[in-house]
């Protein structure tokens, strides 16, 4: 991972913030789908079960599956802000401010 460039007199055209905008939109969206996720699933054990019954629904379920599917969001929302990051930084080649910091956002940099 690189270090975070310094872009002197960056301004961001409309293309831009609407991809700040949709970056932020589909996070949000991410994030509730995995808090969903977890909420579903708990919800699935606990939700009009007798202590028996719930008892069961924790035995039965498949805790590695959700360890799995819990752990894969954040590499969910990393490429979906890649994606769009990615683009903008093509769309940007006549702009070199802006494509450099499409190019940090989308490939990564250490501050």
């Amino acid at each position: 991972m690189k270090s975070c460039p310094t872009i002197q007199g960056l301004k961001l055209d409309q293309s831009s913030l609407q991809a700040l905008e949709q970056i932020e939109l589909k996070l949000r969206g991410l994030r509730l789908a995995a808090s969903l996720t977890s909420i579903g699933v708990i919800s699935n054990i606990f939700y009009r079960s007798s202590p028996l019954q719930a008892a069961y629904n924790i035995h039965a379920t498949d805790w590695q599956l959700f360890a799995q599917s819990t752990a894969a969001w954040p590499r969910i929302m990393q490429k979906a802000v890649t994606r769009i990051a990615e683009e903008e930084h093509w769309n940007h080649q006549h702009d070199r401010k802006q494509a450099q910091f499409w190019e940090a956002v989308a490939y990564g940099c250490k501050p």
